[in-house]
C-alpha cells in the first residue's frame, strides 16, 4: 500500500461574514462555519453537535418552533435581536483540512476585520470569545489579529478574570471569555446557560 504524504486542504471564504442587529451592543466571535455538509441551514452554529441555539433560546426564554429552512434562520435572528447580540467569526478565508469541521483542522488565511465592524456598529461595547491561545480558537485567532494590528490584549488578565478591556476602533471595548457550546465541552448545558445569561444581561 503506497504511503500518503500529501496533506489535503481546500480554501474557503466565509459564506455570510456576520449578522449584527442594529440594536446589538455585544458581538460574539467564533472561528469559522462548519463544513457545508454538516449545516442544517446557512447560518451560524447550525451543526447538530452544537448547543449554541439551545443555550441562547433558554437565555432569551424562547421556545423554538422552526428547526430548518429559511424561516428557522429568521427565528434565530429574532433571538439575536432580543438579546442585542451580533455574530461573526475571526476567519474570513481559511484552509480546511480534509473536509473536517474541527477547529484544529482550520488554518486562517485572512481574518475578519473586527476594527471595521466596530466602526460600522458603534453601539457594540463588548466582544465575546472562547477557547485559549493554544491551537485554534476564536480567542487564539483574535489574539493574533490584535498582535498584527498593534492592539494590546492582556491575555493573563482575561484568563484569570474571564474579562479584560482593550482599546480598539478608538474606544474602550470589554473582552469576555466564554466557554465553547460544542457538545464535546465538559460543561453542562445548565452551566453554559448561566454563563451566557450573565454575559448577555449583566456583562
Amino acid at each position: 500500500m503506497p504511503t500518503i504524504t500529501q496533506n489535503t486542504f481546500s480554501q474557503e471564504t466565509h459564506p455570510w461574514n456576520w449578522h449584527i442587529p442594529e440594536v446589538a451592543n455585544k458581538l460574539l466571535i467564533g472561528t469559522f462555519p462548519t463544513d457545508a455538509r454538516n449545516r442544517k441551514h446557512n447560518f451560524f452554529y447550525c451543526s447538530s453537535t452544537n448547543r449554541f441555539w439551545e443555550i441562547l433560546a433558554a437565555v432569551a426564554q424562547h421556545s423554538f418552533e422552526l428547526l430548518s429552512g429559511e424561516n428557522a434562520i429568521e427565528e434565530r435572528k429574532a433571538i439575536l435581536n432580543k438579546l442585542k447580540l451580533g455574530l461573526t467569526d475571526m476567519g474570513k478565508i481559511v484552509y480546511r483540512q480534509q473536509g473536517s469541521s474541527k477547529d484544529h483542522s482550520l488554518f486562517p488565511i485572512e481574518f475578519m476585520d473586527i476594527v471595521q465592524i466596530l466602526n460600522d456598529y458603534p453601539a457594540i461595547d463588548s466582544l465575546i470569545v472562547s477557547g485559549n491561545t493554544q491551537g485554534n480558537s476564536s480567542l487564539s485567532w483574535f489574539s493574533i489579529f490584535c498582535s498584527i494590528n498593534n492592539i494590546k490584549l492582556n491575555i493573563k488578565e482575561l484568563g484569570k478574570q474571564q474579562a479584560t478591556e482593550i482599546i480598539i476602533a478608538d474606544r474602550k471595548i470589554k473582552i469576555l471569555l466564554a466557554y465553547s457550546s460544542s457538545r464535546l465541552s465538559r460543561l453542562s448545558t445548565e452551566k453554559l446557560i448561566e454563563v451566557y445569561r450573565s454575559y448577555l444581561y449583566d456583562g
